[in-house]
């Protein structure tokens, strides 16, 4: 509630930014729509204009459409179908001077209470950015920025932020969202797993440098185990090296391992839960993790925490082996 009505206010503001407005009447004919309001919204189904099109034919149209110079359609597009439909011929509009590198703030600022599609959200808040961080010349403040965009949206600055994440990572979770297949929660936590999956892959994919010197490489390795470990609650991972029962490289082919199971693992969630639950119990016990040394599946969350205890165990039977460590 509060979001929207910092909205309201910006739109406000927009109004009273503007100069030279002046109220006429217009022929249909000569207007069309704003690209950029073409761009960031989806077209308004049959439904709504014919709805919109039955109220105006029962208690008139009180409120005028906003246009630029340029007879560009600016707000009120739904008003303006609404009119087609019912076959007017003129329609009152608000003309406004504007600048141009305003128009796309204008236009979004007077739409908080549209009804939007996820799609529509993204165009929003990423057309609102370019503004900011380019046009406007403002410093690249991530969280700045988004109290900005929230603001003139009405949109929260967590799903903001949420947005900006999954557009960055991958955008096609969004066509999840609509379909409602995952909620933008979701994925934005497969956008973050799959960015950690990526770094991961990337320095793993590195070519190999011959040194002699190698502590400044597994120094880097440790950091990245480490930063792992203590984000996932992974302390036995951390105790592996100290130990040097885990090489710092070994560590981390492990993670990315288990990155990647765990990536396997929400997909077939996402999977099971758009199916939707059938009644039948499952017949195996997921995998969620698995031992770093003997690779052993680790079914239970007892069992991984277990770990730590576990490896010792290994330890003593490899040297039984008289292999090393």
């Amino acid at each position: 509630m509060e979001n929207k009505e910092a909205a309201a206010a910006q739109n406000a503001q927009n109004a009273n930014s503007v100069s030279n407005a002046e109220i006429k009447e217009v022929k249909l004919s000569s207007l069309e729509r704003h690209p950029d309001h073409k761009r960031i919204y989806s077209e308004p189904s049959e439904k709504k204009v014919q709805d919109l099109a039955s109220d105006i034919k029962e208690r008139g149209g009180r409120i005028p459409i906003v246009v630029n110079k340029d007879n560009k359609i600016l707000s009120g597009y739904l008003r303006f179908l609404a009119a087609l439909l019912l076959g007017f011929e003129n329609i009152i509009a608000m003309v406004i001077s504007i600048a141009k590198e305003d128009e796309i703030e204008f236009i979004i600022g007077s739409n908080p209470e549209r009804e939007k599609t996820i799609h529509d959200e993204v165009n929003e808040v990423m057309a609102l950015r370019v503004v900011y961080l380019k046009k406007k010349g403002q410093n690249n403040d991530g969280e700045h920025t988004n109290k900005i965009i929230s603001m003139v949206t009405g949109h929260s600055t967590d799903k903001i932020a949420k947005i900006v994440k999954i557009q960055e990572v991958c955008p096609a979770l969004f066509n999840d969202i609509a379909e409602g297949k995952i909620s933008l929660h979701s994925a934005n936590e497969k956008a973050k797993l799959l960015e950690e999956t990526g770094k991961l892959q990337e320095m793993m994919d590195q070519p190999p440098v011959v040194i002699k010197d190698t502590s400044k490489i597994n120094t880097a390795f440790m950091d990245v185990v480490k930063d792992y470990a203590e984000k996932e609650g992974r302390p036995e991972l951390v105790a592996m090296m100290d130990d040097k029962v885990l090489k710092p490289k070994e560590a981390l082919s492990y993670i990315e391992q288990e990155v990647k199971l765990k990536t396997t693992k929400e997909k077939e969630d996402e999977e099971k839960k758009a199916k939707g639950n059938t009644g039948k119990e499952e017949t195996e016990t997921p995998v969620i993790s698995m031992c770093p040394l003997c690779g052993a599946k680790i079914k239970k969350k007892e069992d991984q925490e277990g770990l730590t205890e576990h490896y010792p165990k290994i330890l003593r039977l490899k040297e039984d082996l008289g292999m090393s460590a």
